[in-house]
């Protein structure tokens, strides 16, 4: 594990002003902060069954669509945090 990769498995416990700080700064991609917060629902989940269902490719798509926004010179507090939605919402197109 590099360098980077540390700070962003620390990250998935430090919330999501200090994940928006670090994406800001370039100290993590979004790609990273995704991969890491999906090896903690894989590694948790099991114990705490907080997740009904993971749409990783989705979310590695989507934090790949935000790291180029953010090369292009695109900002914003929330662009690029992986997000959780409740499972009492319907998602377009995704049927758990």
């Amino acid at each position: 594990m590099n360098s980077e990769d540390a700070v962003a498995v620390d990250a998935v416990a430090a919330g999501p002003t200090a994940q928006s700080g670090l994406l800001a700064s370039g100290a993590v991609t979004s790609r990273q902060l995704t991969e890491a917060v999906l090896a903690a629902i894989a590694r948790e989940n099991p114990r705490i069954n907080a997740t009904v269902a993971v749409f990783a490719e989705e979310a590695r798509d989507a934090a790949d669509q935000a790291d180029a926004r953010r090369a292009a010179g695109e900002s914003g507090p929330l662009l690029g945090l992986p997000v959780a939605v409740w499972d009492d919402r319907d998602l377009a197109g995704q049927i758990p």
